[in-house]
């Protein structure tokens, strides 16, 4: 074996073990800030009222509807027992810093039914997009979700509207594609995660056509990837009348249209939730897909392991 070969299995030897180095001390550090959040949390047995506010984890001015959303989610699955109030002044969705952005989208927290929740062992939901992607996660925050919170039912009816028209008795495929700061999100998983060609998407969705999908109801930010789905499928190609980008700026940090952006991917999430199949890439929207229909077949071409 020449010294060129041997370079490159050694080469080829390094860079799986960095690899495999990165993705085991994102597991650890998860695992172990898990466990020391979780004990500490389950040793208080006291009801009370907790306040989900814009300071309750981290700043909420830059971040997107589901990541406050996910953040919801957290703290309740670990205060299951009090009493939850959410106030969101301050973020991206508000019309103004008086109004309380979660009353745009959903009712107060429903504190009529509270259950304590042992999760020693679970990884929490906030800014871990690899929630997804385990079955016990899902049906617990599936749970919380059903019995705690509720989204604004003119919300809801627009989604039904849109189902009624567009794509009843149709067995149809979601695809979501986020553009715009995807690589901001992905850089923070390394080694976990690489963001998929638009040509992995369109393979995916020619074999799911290949078992008799009638139609592709397509979710992105971006309108020229919304183009080329058009392009390449058509017809067969759905898609609600959200806001697109056309500079590569993410939409939830317009300064227009504020509250309307957020109802409109709420109304993708509930179109989405009702797919026979999910293909998705790296983003807290098909994450709070599954949260809603923990059933759904998916799959995340951005998850380096499905690559």
């Amino acid at each position: 074996m020449d010294q060129e070969i041997r370079n490159r299995i050694m080469a080829t030897f390094l860079g799986r073990s960095i690899l495999f180095i990165k993705r085991e001390v994102a597991r650890i550090t998860a695992v172990v800030t898990t466990l020391a959040y979780y004990t500490r949390t389950n040793l208080d047995h006291s009801g009370g009222t907790l306040e989900i506010n814009d300071k309750s984890h981290q700043d909420t001015r830059d971040r997107g509807l589901f990541s406050l959303f996910k953040e919801v989610v957290d703290i309740i699955s670990s205060n299951g027992q009090k009493d939850i109030n959410v106030v969101y002044h301050e973020t991206l969705y508000n019309e103004n810093k008086t109004d309380n952005m979660w009353t745009y989208y959903f009712h107060p927290i429903d504190n009529s039914t509270k259950e304590k929740f042992i999760l020693f062992f679970t990884k929490r939901p906030y800014k871990d997009l690899l929630s997804s992607e385990t079955i016990n996660n899902l049906r617990l925050f599936n749970k919380i979700i059903s019995t705690r919170i509720k989204i604004k039912e003119d919300i809801v009816a627009k989604a039904n509207l849109f189902l009624e028209k567009n794509l009843k008795n149709k067995k149809f495929m979601a695809v979501h594609y986020r553009g715009t700061d995807v690589q901001k999100t992905i850089s923070g998983y390394p080694g976990i995660f690489k963001k998929a060609s638009i040509q992995s998407y369109f393979s995916e969705i020619d074999h799911a056509l290949d078992r008799g999908y009638d139609s592709i109801f397509v979710a992105t930010d971006e309108e020229n990837i919304l183009n080329l789905f058009l392009e390449k499928y058509g017809g067969r190609v759905i898609f609600y009348p959200s806001k697109k980008s056309i500079n590569g700026q993410a939409i939830h940090k317009s300064e227009n249209d504020r509250r309307q952006n957020g109802e409109d991917v709420i109304v993708e999430v509930l179109v989405m939730s009702m797919a026979s199949f999910l293909l998705y890439g790296c983003s807290n929207v098909p994450t709070v897909v599954k949260y809603l229909n923990p059933q759904i077949p998916s799959k995340n071409l951005d998850l380096i392991k499905n690559s």
